[in-house]
């Protein structure tokens, strides 16, 4: 049975061929989007999921009027996030992480070790009460509470101190 109905559906599009063509290609594309946004959704849906207490975790943005019409940033101005937390008595704990403007590259030094780092913050002691990280060396609690303090990654750590204790 199924034989035949694969006969009579091979000889249609073989009659037919411009509009088999339209038909298979309309369906290729119709699935390849689906899949597509679907993939989409699950990357956007997993994004920072290690965090504790994600669901109380929020990030404020900026949205204003330009001449263009409405504009959105994903950063907004250092002061808001203590003022929110002295203002607004919903607000448990804020955590400002801050791309200093105007410095693309950030000296490391230590001993004989000197280079340029990309990637480099300033950060509220109050960041690993909000986010979760796992600390390979150090304390969580005590991270970032001292003036000069520093927290690194472990690619950093490898190239300052090598196979050694940071």
């Amino acid at each position: 049975m199924l034989q035949n109905y694969l006969k009579i559906a091979l000889r249609t599009m073989l009659r037919n061929k411009s509009y088999s063509i339209i038909n298979i290609l309309g369906l290729s594309i119709g699935v390849a989007c689906c899949l597509m946004l679907a993939l989409y959704i699950q990357d956007e849906w997993s994004y920072d999921q290690h965090h504790n207490d994600l669901t109380n975790i929020y990030r404020i943005t900026t949205h204003f009027q330009t001449d263009n019409g409405l504009d959105d940033l994903s950063t907004t101005s250092p002061p808001i996030a203590m003022a929110m937390q002295n203002e607004i008595p919903e607000v448990e704990v804020a955590a400002r992480l801050l791309n200093p403007p105007g410095v693309s590259q950030n000296l490391i030094r230590y001993a004989d070790n000197v280079f340029y780092e990309k990637d480099g913050f300033l950060a509220d002691s109050t960041l690993f009460d909000v986010f979760t990280f796992n600390f390979i060396e150090g304390n969580q609690k005590k991270a970032l509470v001292e003036a000069n303090s520093v927290v690194i990654t472990d690619r950093i750590a490898k190239k300052l101190f090598g196979n050694e204790a940071a």
